[in-house]
């Protein structure tokens, strides 16, 4: 588990990923109701297991829209490449259509490792998710979208940002949203045996 959701309603949502058998990485989201049972009437089961595409899906990431559903990121493996990987859910608990028409995306800034580690949703129902992308270094990495999935291209011109704070890896690691709508974003940077916190803040 890498991230817990508090609803309204005092029922709490687990997020995070598993492994099964022999198989890959799954994105994962568990319902419980305040006493700690399962919430079976979340997908028939308390339990929805997300095979999004064909590699590992790592969820590292979760924000619940004010509306209740919930949205995931983190990474997945596609031609043999770390993508960033978001995915919306109902209520109910399956996959939300109306997000990219599968309820399910993945993108990239650069061809080597893209990783999503934070995300939150802005009051104009933007998501907005923050992480890592290699290219030379892990730069700080961020990707803005429409609600309905598609890349916003008002955020740095195609939706996607990098940032290079050090010579060696940066991380974000959470987000935020400022009232003016500026996001801010906190990670780590790593310089050869030097390690240090990062704290950066974006234009709406």
């Amino acid at each position: 588990a890498t991230g817990l959701l508090l609803q309204p309603d005092g029922r709490s949502i687990a997020t995070g990923y598993a492994t099964p058998s022999g198989g890959n990485a799954d994105f994962v989201l568990v319902r419980y109701f305040s006493s700690g049972t399962i919430d079976t009437s979340f997908n028939t089961s308390g339990l929805m297991i997300s095979d999004l595409f064909t590699g590992n899906d790592y969820a590292y990431g979760a924000f619940l829209q004010p509306d209740g559903r919930p949205v995931l990121v983190g990474s997945t493996v596609v031609g043999g490449k770390t993508v960033f990987a978001i995915a919306r859910f109902e209520t109910s608990g399956i996959l939300d259509t109306s997000f990219n028409t599968t309820g399910k995306l993945n993108t990239s800034l650069t061809s080597n490792t893209n990783v999503l580690y934070g995300v939150r949703v802005l009051s104009n129902s933007k998501i907005l998710a923050g992480g890592t992308a290699q290219d030379a270094t892990y730069e700080l990495a961020a990707v803005r979208l429409f609600t309905d999935g598609s890349l916003d291209t008002t955020f740095h011109t195609d939706g996607r940002v990098s940032l290079a704070v050090g010579t060696g890896t940066d991380y974000i690691y959470a987000v935020t949203i400022l009232p003016d709508g500026r996001m801010l974003a906190g990670g780590k940077l790593i310089d050869g045996d030097h390690e240090a916190w990062v704290i950066t803040r974006y234009w709406p």
